[in-house]
């Protein structure tokens, strides 16, 4: 054993005495004997005080520790047996050491030191380290995983299908064609014959941006020490904003407190639909027939899996665009990609011309987020408001152009 490991046994033990000291020196009374050498130990750490040098730091050190070795059985025969054992390996052990040089030290062995020292205790675990309310045990220094999983995100939404164009103004007034009423082009039969009168049909439309919006109310202190949640609540909001924004510009009612979206205008196709792929197929070629112009398939995922099953009689699968389900390189049908987005409702569909001359988004606000400390009592609550905003509507400039499917009728793939 070292030398230093030797003197910090020697300054256990001496705090281990001095604490007895003070218990013994309150029982004075009833054992006299007990009494008279707590004092002679006290005279010699009074000694060991005055030392010089490491021997210093024992006295110097004997204030500071270990309650924890008060044993219940610390009694006559421990300390005098202990204190004695000690006394006289100081006395011994100090005898000739010249504490006048700086560089003096002494080795000092007590073959006792190690009796009657040990106290059971538990095992410091995870256990120690507990929740202050609940008492149970909690983890002392987990990693933290700095990456938020956010909700799912959809993959298409209509702002990304139908094009985008601002307001100047507060409203917009547009003609829509509702037909060419009476009349229609002839020849004129003989010179000086009157030629024939026709007409087109129009309609004054105004259109009213309505405003979407939602608002978050959190703490500033939370704002200041999360790191990852001012970011969570825009990435979340944001994205809970867009699939509003998808229902009203698909299924909005329109009126004086709504969008009025593609179904309110959308006629149902009720031709033949004996399987999914025909269903699309045919309200593709009836839009042809009366020279519209369809560019998109909008279904649901579900509906476009159903695409996907046909099989031949003996069971293998047939549809020549198994391979290509993804929103990149999307299936089509008779040059119309299709589109898959969670917006559409289950069974349901839309073909159509999906381009600027036939429906627009327009945009009077676009999407803004704003960060507010004085609504409501935020101030005095330490509160912030975040509100996510934009007012826009959806002007649909031919209603023929796009026809809606109801799949409830169609057969599953077999």
């Amino acid at each position: 054993m070292s030398d230093s490991e030797e003197l910090k046994k020697i300054q256990e033990i001496g705090d281990a005495i001095n604490i007895r000291m003070k218990a013994l020196e309150d029982k004075a009374t009833s054992n006299a004997t007990a009494l008279e050498k707590v004092k002679e130990l006290d005279t010699l750490w009074n000694q060991v005080k005055d030392n010089p040098d490491k021997i210093k730091e024992l006295g110097d050190k004997v204030e500071d520790v270990i309650v924890k070795l008060n044993r219940p059985d610390f009694g006559k025969e421990v300390i005098e047996s202990y204190a004695s054992g000690l006394e006289k390996t100081l006395t011994k052990g100090l005898e000739g050491v010249d504490f006048g040089d700086r560089n003096a030290s002494k080795k000092i062995v007590w073959d006792m030191g190690q009796r009657g020292l040990i106290k059971a205790a538990g095992t410091i675990t995870n256990a120690n380290f507990t929740d202050a309310a609940s008492g149970l045990a909690v983890p002392f220094n987990p990693d933290f995983d700095q990456q938020l999983v956010t909700s799912p995100r959809r993959k298409v939404h209509m702002r990304s299908v139908i094009p985008i164009l601002p307001m100047s103004g507060d409203a917009i007034r547009y003609q829509q064609h509702k037909g060419h009423g009476e009349g229609e082009i002839d020849i004129q039969v003989n010179q000086g014959d009157r030629k024939q009168q026709i007409e087109e049909e129009y309609e004054m439309v105004d259109l009213i941006p309505r405003t979407i919006a939602g608002f978050y109310r959190v703490s500033k202190q939370e704002i200041a020490d999360v790191t990852f949640l001012t970011q969570s609540l825009l990435s979340e909001g944001t994205e809970r904003f867009m699939k509003v924004e998808d229902a009203k510009f698909l299924y909005g009612v329109g009126g004086s407190n709504d969008i009025k979206g593609i179904n309110e205008y959308a006629a149902l196709f009720t031709g033949d639909m004996p399987n999914y792929y025909e269903a699309i197929l045919n309200p593709i070629f009836e839009l042809l027939d009366a020279d519209e112009d369809p560019n998109s398939v909008l279904l649901r995922p579900s509906t476009y899996c159903q695409l996907l099953k046909y099989k031949t009689t003996t069971g293998q699968y047939n549809f020549p665009m198994l391979f290509v389900p993804d929103q990149q390189q999307p299936m089509s049908i008779a040059g119309v990609p299709i589109n898959m987005s969670t917006a559409v409702r289950l069974n349901e569909g839309f073909v159509g011309g999906f381009s600027a001359e036939t429906m627009q988004i327009r945009v009077r606000e676009a999407l803004s987020i704003a960060f507010a400390y004085e609504d409501a009592n935020n101030f005095t609550e330490n509160l912030v408001t975040i509100r996510l905003e934009a007012r826009e509507t959806l002007q649909m400039k031919r209603a023929k152009a796009v026809k809606k499917i109801d799949f409830t009728q169609v057969a599953p793939a077999a």
